[in-house]
């Protein structure tokens, strides 16, 4: 190499040593956006979650599809993929949904998720909507006074509160900030109620499943409700807990419309959880549909734009003209895929090693150079490529 090929190693050799290489986070997670999407290990699953979320957005019904996956096969990667279309598309939501911290309020866990996620977009348009639906009969805004009474007319018992509420939202001023409290299952004091005119707070399950209703009774986009880790209830608290929450996801199911329900659960429990379920729950769960592992060409390619990304973001520069796949090369990849089995977690996890391996070994050998740059590089590659094994005892 000449001097000139050996300033612009070393400038990609410091680079990749000042900041934290894109494979140091190799779990997705619902807080953190993934940046990088390979869309043929979800293709299979793609095809089947659109498919039903069109069915959906045409005739309102509800649907069940389980998408099914090893642990680190990319179920929560799943959910960002669905954003980013989500985000594109914008004629329908997306809400992640973890699983429940505890075996009661299920329902209430779900309602905040919701809020937490679409809550403004979803009250605005529906309490318009309602309003405009009352006012088009005449004289609603000039009788304020008997409000309770016309919405009880066609809204009776526990949804003519949660339909005044969403009303006053709209056509009172002086109580629209209380409204907005009570529909964001606040807890509000007695006198707070009575001001609103309303007996309870959004708290009880069968107060938050009509307020469910109600809202997507009235909203024109389909909400895609994601839920993680379904599997979760059972490993925690067993088969009873597991048992109650399927029993609320089929409430779901049977209650509300324009809605489409997702649930990840880990391949080795999916058994498991569909002995818990009943029968009514399982007939209306679509068939489910399975998470592929990453090929060579997968990982290879999640590679190549992870590091242009990082190269262009972290450090402003191209990536290395000399090798797009510096500091790595394409027999660690083939090596990569042998020891996980195309496992998308474990293939990153194993990037990061092999990096760190490199560094570690190239600063040695740096060391022991003046300016020889070249035989560090060359010799860390070497090296690294023999260093399977002590990658794999540090994973395991």
């Amino acid at each position: 190499m000449t001097e000139e090929s050996d300033d612009l190693l070393a400038m990609y050799l410091d680079a990749l040593r000042d900041a934290p290489t894109p494979f140091d986070s190799y779990v997705s997670r619902a807080s953190r956006p993934d940046l990088i999407d390979i869309d043929t290990a979800h293709k299979t699953v793609s095809q089947a979650v659109f498919r039903s979320l069109q069915r959906t957005m045409r005739d309102r019904l509800p649907r069940f599809v389980p998408i099914i996956g090893s642990a680190g096969a990319g179920k929560t990667h799943f959910y960002w993929y669905l954003r980013d279309r989500q985000k594109i598309e914008q004629d329908w939501e997306c809400v992640y949904i973890p699983s429940p911290p505890a075996p009661i309020r299920i329902p209430l866990h779900i309602y905040t998720c919701i809020m937490d996620e679409v809550g403004r977009n979803l009250l605005q348009e529906v309490s318009e909507n309602l309003a405009q639906q009352f006012t088009k009969r005449g004289g609603f805004f000039r009788r304020k006074q008997y409000m309770a009474e016309i919405v009880a007319r066609e809204y009776p018992g526990l949804a003519s509160d949660v339909v005044r509420v969403l009303v006053l939202l709209v056509i009172d001023k002086q109580r629209r900030a209380l409204a907005e409290r009570w529909l964001l299952a606040e807890t509000l004091s007695e006198e707070e109620l009575k001001e609103l005119g309303v007996h309870r707070i959004i708290e009880e399950d069968d107060t938050v499943l009509i307020t469910l209703k109600t809202l997507f009774k009235n909203y024109s986009k389909t909400v895609l409700l994601y839920f993680d880790e379904l599997e979760i209830p059972y490993r925690t608290r067993g088969p009873e807990a597991e048992s109650r929450f399927l029993e609320y996801l089929k409430r779901i199911y049977n209650e509300l419309s324009g809605v489409l329900i997702v649930s990840a659960c880990l391949t080795e429990m999916w058994d498991r959880v569909l002995e818990t379920a009943d029968s009514a729950t399982k007939s209306r769960m679509e068939p489910p549909t399975y998470l592929e592992p990453f090929s060579l060409t997968d990982l290879e390619q999640f590679y190549l734009k992870s590091m242009q990304l990082y190269w262009e973001t972290a450090h402003n520069i191209p990536p290395p003209p000399f090798n797009p796949y510096f500091p790595l090369n394409n027999e660690i990849f083939k090596q990569i895929i042998q020891k996980t089995q195309g496992n998308p977690r474990e293939s990153i996890k194993y990037l990061r090693i092999y990096i760190d391996n490199f560094l570690a070994v190239y600063e040695k050998m740096d060391d022991k150079t003046t300016g020889g740059t070249t035989l560090a590089l060359e010799t860390a590659v070497l090296n690294m490529q023999s260093s399977l094994e002590q990658a794999a005892a540090t994973v395991e």
